[in-house]
């Protein structure tokens, strides 16, 4: 599965932004990939066990860095993650 993290401004964009699950391990380094007016991308790619993480997972803990300030923490909820992903499916069959 490969998605888009849509991160705001004001981030450190030569360094790597990492992810994880719940307490579980920590995803492979992403580089961010453009800015737009939205904010900074990084493209994520998803493997199989990451995406079952997500399905039963609460929260997926985004680091990067911020521009001259160190490591920022960003939480985003995974309620509702199955049911997205699975509609996405759906759409793409």
């Amino acid at each position: 599965m490969q998605g888009t993290l849509v991160l705001p401004f004001g981030l450190a964009l030569a360094s790597s932004v990492t992810y994880q699950i719940d307490d579980g391990d920590v995803g492979t380094a992403q580089q961010f990939h453009t800015c737009l007016p939205a904010g900074c991308l990084v493209d994520i790619a998803f493997d199989a066990r990451t995406v079952e993480s997500l399905m039963t997972g609460s929260v997926m803990k985004v680091q990067a860095s911020a521009d001259g300030c160190g490591p920022i923490v960003f939480s985003i909820a995974l309620r509702g993650f199955t049911s997205a992903y699975d509609r996405v499916r759906a759409l793409a069959n």
